[in-house]
């Protein structure tokens, strides 16, 4: 298919017969490209067991890299580094994982370290600048950035914002728990409180 596409685009150059030659070769290269497209796509269809294989091999390799003191030490991995661990070229991972996740290698890596840095701001009373440089970063600045960028709030808000939830629980729980009724309520009025008690507080969660 491929060869008798390329031989009408060197009939059709060779000849120029008429106005429409151009036209001809035009869709023939387009047609060419085409067939390129799919051949580099069904790549990845056929190797699919494999690839598969790749992507969980990824995730953890990931996981063992951000769990490591490697990330302090020599900052965030690059893609070259995490392609050749995987003993793929950095190209054909990136298209691979572009194919099966819609992202590339590099949103990868940064949804990895989003997730640590969640997990540090959440579960531990580090510093921002403290969990950047945990993190492979010489600046607090440029952490914040990128943190911001992927969440839109920044580490400082994200934190706050956990704290806030969770002070919020437990003023609805300390309300539940002294929520009395008295002998002569119904139990429609009972009900009622307490849906109101859930709608006040019900958006903070």
């Amino acid at each position: 298919m491929i060869i008798a596409i390329m031989k009408n685009i060197q009939q059709e150059y060779q000849s120029n017969i008429d106005k429409f030659s151009q036209d001809v070769i035009i869709a023939q290269i387009e047609l060419l490209l085409t067939y390129a497209e799919r051949f580099y796509n069904r790549q990845f269809i056929t190797r699919k067991i494999s690839n598969h294989q790749i992507l969980a091999r990824l995730e953890n390799l990931l996981e063992e890299y951000f769990s490591s003191d490697s990330l302090s030490k020599n900052g965030l991995p690059t893609v070259h580094y995490i392609a050749e661990t995987l003993h793929v070229t950095p190209n054909y991972l990136s298209g691979l994982l572009k194919s099966l996740t819609g992202q590339s290698t590099q949103q990868h890596i940064h949804d990895k370290l989003i997730e640590k840095a969640k997990e540090k701001l959440s579960t531990t009373n580090l510093s921002i600048s403290e969990i950047a440089f945990e993190l492979g970063f010489e600046h607090q600045q440029s952490f914040s950035k990128l943190f911001k960028t992927k969440t839109n709030v920044s580490p400082l808000e994200f934190r706050q914002s956990l704290i806030d939830k969770v002070y919020n629980f437990h003023k609805f729980v300390v309300m539940l728990t002294n929520f009395k009724m008295s002998e002569n309520s119904i139990p429609e009025n009972r009900q009622k409180c307490v849906t109101n008690i859930l709608a006040e507080n019900w958006d903070n969660y």
